[in-house]
C-alpha cells in the first residue's frame, strides 16, 4: 500500500515540532518520562526525537500534538498553548493562509489534488487554532467537567 505523501507544510510543522521539542516538554513541567508515559513510547524514544536521532513521523507529530493540546485543555497552561504557538505554528500559518487564499498555487496538480490539499491545509490551520482557543477556555471549563464527573460518580453508587 502506498504511504500518504506529504506537503511541505506539513513536513515543516513537523521539523518545527522536532525542533523545539524538549522546550515544549519542559514548558509543559514534564519530564521526558512523563511524555513517554503519555505517548505510549519508551523515555529512550522522547529522548532520540529531542535530539534528532530519530526522524520524527506524521503519527509521532500527530500523538505530540494531542498530548499536549490535552494537558493546556486540562490544566489551562496558558504557556505551554503560547510557546506551541511562537514555535510551532506562527511560522508555518501565514504560509498556510497564502495557499487557503490561492490554491492554484498549491503544489499538487489538478482539481482534486488542490482540494485535498486545501482540506489538509485548513485542518492544521484548525489544530493551530484550537491549540490557542483551548486556554483560555479550559480554565472555565474544567470546573464544570469536574462537577460533572462528580455527579456521575455518585450517580453510579447508587
Amino acid at each position: 500500500m502506498k504511504g500518504l505523501r506529504m506537503s511541505p507544510t506539513d513536513e515543516e510543522l513537523i521539523e518545527r515540532l522536532q525542533e523545539h521539542l524538549g522546550t515544549i516538554r519542559k514548558a509543559a513541567g514534564w519530564t521526558g518520562e512523563r511524555l513517554a508515559n503519555e505517548l505510549g513510547v519508551t523515555k529512550q524514544t522522547v529522548s532520540s526525537l529531542e535530539t534528532g536521532k530519530t526522524q520524527m513521523t506524521k503519527m509521532h507529530y500527530l500523538a505530540i500534538r494531542s498530548v499536549f493540546n490535552n494537558e493546556i485543555a486540562v490544566s489551562g497552561n496558558e504557556d505551554l498553548a503560547k510557546i506551541i504557538q511562537l514555535f510551532v505554528d506562527q511560522p508555518v500559518a501565514s504560509k498556510l493562509e497564502k495557499l487557503q487564499e490561492d490554491p492554484a498555487e498549491a503544489p499538487e496538480k489538478g482539481k482534486s489534488s488542490r482540494q485535498a490539499t486545501l482540506a489538509r491545509q485548513s485542518a492544521l490551520v484548525g489544530a493551530a487554532a484550537l491549540t490557542a482557543a483551548l486556554a483560555p477556555t479550559s480554565a472555565a471549563l474544567v470546573p464544570v467537567l469536574a462537577t460533572i464527573a462528580k455527579e456521575l460518580g455518585k450517580s453510579i453508587k447508587k
